[in-house]
């Protein structure tokens, strides 16, 4: 049984919402009673852990990351995936609740040092076996990363990046996934670095050989929204 622990709550999170499916999350006031009980407790919980950045589990964050695995899982089997900018690594443990069977290893990279202690915590579930282990969160440059041996890179925050260098240091041939939105605002919380205020501009970026998809996906409340881009591809 799972604790009232932030870590616990973010899986009961991750589950739910699996469960529910994307559906669910089309418009917030559509999310089930139950999963806004939990959203609750773990924004209460952030006072307490005042370590952790739980905007990290806002509505954008989770239905962004569910619009994903969606849309990637019919293109992997035993993948071993890169994700620069992984932040907590919250789309690991998403694609890994969602279908364990489909990666071989997950590997998160970030710059910020604070965010892989963090990220170990929330996938335990994968890296308490160190024989076995499905998910490793390390502190390092994208720019740095080792592609041997990877099927596929993910950059999800692509709007935080300041440049494309880390796009550039891909291997031809390489099957990639990358978000960003229409947010061009620099200062907090957005703190947009490179922005792409259109599907076009964003697609432009990043020169793919073959493009399986790439599209938009509508972030919408009351009286505000944004849009979040995603293409998948083969550079």
């Amino acid at each position: 049984m799972y604790g009232n622990d932030p870590i616990s709550i973010a899986l009961w999170v991750s589950i739910a919402e699996t469960r529910f499916g994307h559906k669910n999350f089309d418009h917030i006031g559509n999310i089930s009673s139950n999963v806004i009980i939990l959203i609750s407790f773990i924004q209460y919980l952030a006072a307490i852990n005042n370590n952790m950045n739980y905007d990290a589990f806002s509505h954008g964050q989770i239905k962004s990351k569910l619009w994903l695995c969606e849309q990637i899982e019919p293109y992997l089997e035993n993948a071993n995936v890169i994700i620069l900018g992984s932040w907590y690594n919250i789309l690991a443990f998403m694609m890994l609740t969602r279908c364990q069977h489909k990666y071989n290893q997950i590997t998160g990279i970030d710059l910020d040092q604070s965010c892989a202690p963090i990220a170990n915590k929330l996938c335990d579930a994968w890296i308490v076996d160190q024989y076995d282990a499905k998910v490793k969160n390390v502190h390092g440059f994208a720019d740095n990363a080792d592609y041997f041996g990877v099927s596929l890179v993910i950059n999800c925050s692509a709007e935080h990046f300041t440049d494309q260098s880390w796009f550039d240091k891909i291997p031809a041939g390489m099957l990639v996934c990358i978000q960003s939105s229409n947010m061009t605002d620099p200062a907090a919380p957005w703190l947009i670095t490179n922005p792409s205020p259109t599907l076009a501009s964003f697609i432009s970026k990043y020169n793919l050989t073959t493009t399986y998809m790439a599209d938009t996906m509508r972030i919408q409340y009351d009286q505000w929204g944004y849009d979040r881009y995603m293409i998948i591809g083969i550079k």
